[in-house]
């Protein structure tokens, strides 16, 4: 089983910053992942990104080489991917997406929904994989 965990770069380096420390901006991100599912590979590309963030400790808050070579494993084209998150129609795609999410209750990342109910929070992902069985 994979082992998910922040790259250490994300993380403050004392205890009082922790207590106020925030998952860093991913919009761009983000927006290349609403790409990738409206060329149905997002799940593809989603995997590929939390591998190279949460596996390999690389800073996803940028569109670089790195993310790029990930959308184009997906078999999206390398110069699509990096001009598709300035793209308004892919920015109107993720706020609405976005908006339903809060609309059915998501409040944070992660959340998992099995079976209508929803489990927010890293803490919680043992309960929604117990859930599934």
């Amino acid at each position: 089983m994979f082992e998910w965990h922040w790259p250490p770069a994300y993380l403050p380096a004392d205890q009082e910053a922790h207590s106020r420390w925030q998952a860093p901006h991913t919009l761009a991100v983000m927006r290349l992942a609403t790409f990738a599912h409206q060329s149905g590979v997002g799940e593809q590309f989603a995997r590929g990104v939390f591998k190279l963030a949460f596996g390999e400790g690389h800073d996803i808050s940028q569109i670089d080489d790195a993310v790029i070579e990930v959308a184009v494993d997906c078999g999206l084209a390398a110069d699509e991917a990096r001009s598709a998150p300035a793209k308004p129609g892919i920015k109107q795609a993720l706020r609405s997406a976005t908006n339903s999410a809060v609309a059915r209750g998501v409040i944070g990342v992660p959340t998992v929904t099995v079976g209508g109910q929803l489990f927010w929070g890293d803490d919680r992902l043992e309960e929604a994989a117990a859930a599934m069985v």
